[in-house]
């Protein structure tokens, strides 16, 4: 069959969708966070300035990731190096939410960093390397539409957790079932002390 005819399989779209999704998070984890900075900086006590180095951290952390991703990605193959930043910025995610000081947030960050700087970069890779080419556009689009929906819905979602949560709960707020179960997990092992 030729190149532009081939059809995708529903496995195949699974991995699509699944990047895609993962870059959707990628995008968005930067938005609320720029968007709760000031809210985040305070419930740690931090000053405004000290506050910056938890944006800053994610961005080093995210530009390095992009720049050494191909090379992880053969070296511990696509599958396996994407499930294992997925694990590891669930992780860190909750992390953040938990952190009581500003080293512990600013070290958090630089892990969330380096492991969603990942999904961006594979979620293209992914997108070339398994749809066909009459679907390429199609795949396109929708790595558009979530490098644009995410800032939209990420300042939705702040406005809607600032009512609720203090500023460390920003880190969970997104309404995604991993992300929920890390914040009632966390939630429940902080009562108990």
């Amino acid at each position: 069959m030729p190149e532009e005819n081939r059809t995708m399989n529903f496995r195949k779209w699974v991995a699509v969708f699944g990047t895609m999704l993962g870059a959707f998070m990628a995008v968005l984890d930067i938005q609320i966070t720029n968007s709760s900075l000031r809210d985040i900086s305070g419930g740690i006590a931090a000053t405004p300035d000290e506050g910056s180095w938890i944006s800053t951290a994610y961005l080093v952390g995210e530009i390095v990731t992009i720049a050494l991703t191909a090379w992880f990605a053969k070296v511990f193959t696509v599958r396996y190096y994407l499930v294992t930043n997925v694990l590891l910025f669930l992780m860190f995610s909750a992390l953040c939410g938990i952190s009581t000081s500003l080293s512990q947030m600013i070290f958090f960050r630089a892990g969330q960093g380096f492991t969603g700087g990942v999904f961006i970069p594979m979620a293209l890779t992914v997108i070339v390397s398994t749809m066909p080419k009459n679907l390429l556009p199609v795949g396109q689009a929708m790595f558009g539409m979530t490098a644009t929906l995410a800032p939209a819905i990420g300042q939705r979602s702040v406005d809607a957790s600032r009512i609720a949560l203090d500023g460390n709960g920003a880190f969970m707020s997104i309404s995604f079932p991993e992300r929920s179960c890390w914040r009632r997990f966390c939630m429940a092992l902080t009562r108990n002390r």
